[in-house]
């Protein structure tokens, strides 16, 4: 079943988030609302993320899942035997940061009118990307989106997703990165079909 671009626009917000920064309870919360607010149930990816972040939201007290859920991350995405979600370190000629993907991408942004005004991170951070796809289906730049993702985001981010999950520190990313590997399959054959 292929996404509607509503359903799209969601996902790539939702993925850019959630690999932005610690996740907190709070934000599993309005996931929840969000999800039930618009979006029916035939979405399944959306669905089947709703309930998963339901079930950790019941899963053992709030202040314990708080922890998990920093410290995991934490693991993840700043500690040595992490990962590192950046587009050079996967596609660059060493696992190495601010290589030519990230020139590449850099212009791409550019060349789209597109800046960031603060920067947490690189341009090809995983985050980053999201949101500029999420941006370019807000505004029906269908084209530069399907360049956007053949030329990059999909190039790297499955080999990211598959390396999240295998990490020892993933739990509740192992899952995360399982939802999003199969949304970016499907986007995939969209972009591919047309």
């Amino acid at each position: 079943m292929l996404i509607n671009r509503d359903a799209a626009i969601l996902h790539y917000q939702l993925y850019s988030r959630l690999f932005f920064q610690k996740t907190t309870l709070e934000d599993l919360h309005k996931y929840l609302d969000f999800i039930e607010e618009s979006f029916p149930h035939e979405e399944s990816h959306l669905w089947e993320m709703h309930d998963f972040f339901k079930t950790w939201l019941e899963k053992e007290n709030s202040e314990s899942l708080e922890k998990r859920l920093n410290s995991e991350f934490t693991h993840l995405f700043h500690l040595w035997d992490g990962v590192r979600p950046y587009e050079s370190v996967y596609r660059g000629k060493e696992p190495l940061l601010k290589q030519e993907p990230w020139v590449e991408v850099k212009n791409f942004y550019a060349k789209r009118g597109w800046y960031m005004d603060k920067q947490a991170f690189l341009e090809d951070h995983v985050s980053v990307e999201m949101s500029f796809m999420a941006h370019l289906l807000v505004e029906g730049e269908f084209e530069d989106a399907r360049g956007f993702f053949l030329q990059h985001l999909g190039r790297w981010i499955p080999e990211l997703m598959r390396d999240i999950s295998q990490n020892r520190y993933a739990d509740f990313y192992r899952v995360v990165s399982g939802h999003c590997l199969s949304f970016l399959e499907e986007e995939r054959k969209y972009y591919e079909e047309y």
